[in-house]
């Protein structure tokens, strides 16, 4: 009817009736097609519809309000929908956190791996030193001081099992022995690791250095591993694929995990890239269209959370994946259409 009262409709994109059947499906994006008509929603849609009806039979009816209520009810949405991902978002944040952490510890331990050849200690590293380097970096970083503090550790710990051959050597590694083992404990207590545990190592420790006193080289087993035990290689991905899932789970909350892969770098597009509000159309490894809105996205990795009061689910998706479905055309940002 308003195409045929006003012969500038069709050439006006900012036409009132236009914005109006834009905004209510910017509003009910992301609604799976089942949606039911007693859907809370699709009620405030038909209110306002209902509202728009009797303006939209004049020439000269104003649909300045149920336009601004049609603003309303798509920023009252879009705000829900980002709460709601709120502790999906510091599921992903603590994840990603903790895989920095583990990267750099086992980083170090391949460096800490070269320079001994002894069994207990080789085990020592690998098993239980590493996750305290691990938290070392969780807590300050690479370079910090709890960082600092368990390479000091290590560094004498190494220099104790290695022959003396001075009276010196010997008086410095005897006044050294009680405060490293005291170093070690703290460490091992910071990661739970119980007396049981730790003891086997703590006596062959003690065997190691009385022969270093005695000036006795100790004999080292096999060649220390060439990567830190429980580090899977890193399978070569292929663009436009997903990387295997990995479902994160706090508190009833679930996340579907598709980021931080070994994915290769993707060319951004000209267009603008996808930010935090979008709503996000986009394929998943089942093949099956997704929508939901990108409600946070990480500063280090620029890992994607997406969400939609809908699903069972959040999905964290890295950001090769997303551009290289907006490259093939597998996704697209339907809230600016």
């Amino acid at each position: 009817k308003k195409a045929i009262l006003d012969p500038d409709f069709f050439s006006d994109v900012k036409h009132p009736a236009r914005q109006l059947i834009n905004r209510l499906a910017r509003a009910a994006v992301g609604l799976p097609p089942d949606t039911p008509r007693d859907h809370p929603l699709c009620r405030s849609l038909a209110e306002l519809t209902e509202t728009a009806r009797s303006a939209l039979e004049s020439r000269d009816g104003d649909l300045a309000p149920v336009l601004v209520g049609l603003d309303a009810l798509i920023a009252r949405r879009d705000e829900a929908t980002r709460e709601a991902a709120q502790a999906c978002a510091g599921q992903v944040r603590d994840y990603e956190r903790n895989e920095t952490a583990l990267a750099a510890a086992q980083n170090w331990l391949q460096k800490a791996l070269a320079r001994t050849r002894e069994p207990a200690v080789v085990h020592f590293l690998s098993v239980h030193w590493v996750r305290v380097m691990q938290d070392a970096c969780l807590a300050g970083g690479v370079g910090g001081e709890a960082w600092k503090e368990g390479e000091s550790v290590v560094n004498y710990l190494l220099w104790s099992i290695l022959p003396k051959r001075t009276p010196e050597e010997r008086q410095k590694l005897t006044a050294l022995i009680p405060a490293l083992i005291r170093k070690i404990n703290a460490g091992l207590d910071g990661i739970a690791v119980p007396a049981e545990q730790r003891q086997p190592f703590l006596d062959a420790c003690f065997v190691l250095q009385t022969n270093a006193l005695r000036g006795r080289p100790n004999e080292g087993g096999a060649a220390p591993p060439s990567h830190a035990p429980n580090a899977a290689p890193a399978a070569a991905a292929v663009p436009g694929t997903f990387p295997p899932a990995r479902i994160l789970e706090r508190e009833g909350k679930c996340v579907q995990y598709f980021g931080r892969a070994a994915l290769p770098a993707v060319a951004p597009r000209g267009g603008p890239a996808v930010a935090p509000g979008d709503w996000l159309s986009f394929r998943m490894p089942d093949d099956r269209v997704w929508c939901g809105m990108v409600c946070w996205q990480s500063e280090e990795s620029r890992t994607l959370l997406l969400f939609n009061p809908a699903w069972n689910d959040a999905v964290a998706l890295a950001p090769q994946i997303v551009e290289q479905q907006l490259q093939a055309g597998t996704a697209r940002v339907v809230s600016g259409l």
